[in-house]
């Protein structure tokens, strides 16, 4: 119920026409979401705008206030959202999970290989060859307590 009344009086003020674009563009001028969009484009329009100015302004104002948002999501701190080293995290979870359906023998670099190259071509439509050199190594970070607990066991 109070939900219902803060939505009415966040709209209750806005001029019509405002309402009316803001609906025509696919935006619910109540949502708490919305109500920055419904700020600036109630103090951007002029008195004497037209429908399809204040729809302009309604499809303008959006794409900046993503941007914007996009922006500051992505680089609150100037680092990118998924950085090199979630992306390479994620990645080394993964590869875990598919090494652990692989019998450790002499196959094992052919099966890899078969797996990606599909991939590849089903994923990025790759079909010129590209050559990945694996030399094991340790990585920066241990994935987690249950490889320590099997090296333990052993």
């Amino acid at each position: 119920m109070f939900r219902i009344l803060s939505d009415y009086e966040r709209v209750a003020d806005t001029p019509e026409p405002v309402l009316a674009a803001m609906e025509g563009e696919g935006y619910d001028p109540a949502a708490l979401k919305n109500e920055p969009l419904l700020n600036e484009v109630t103090n951007a329009i002029p008195v004497d705008s037209t429908p399809q100015q204040v729809r302009k302004v309604v499809r303008n104002t959006a794409a900046r206030l993503k941007q914007t948002n996009a922006k500051r999501r992505s680089s609150d701190s100037g680092t990118p959202v998924l950085d090199d080293n979630r992306i390479v995290r994620g990645l080394r979870q993964d590869i875990h999970r598919w090494l652990s359906n692989i019998p450790d023998n002499d196959h094992k670099g052919d099966l890899l290989e078969q797996a990606i190259a599909e991939e590849s071509f089903e994923f990025w439509g790759d079909q010129d060859p590209w050559r990945l050199d694996i030399t094991p190594r340790p990585g920066a970070t241990r994935l987690g307590q249950q490889r320590q607990a099997q090296e333990i066991a052993a």
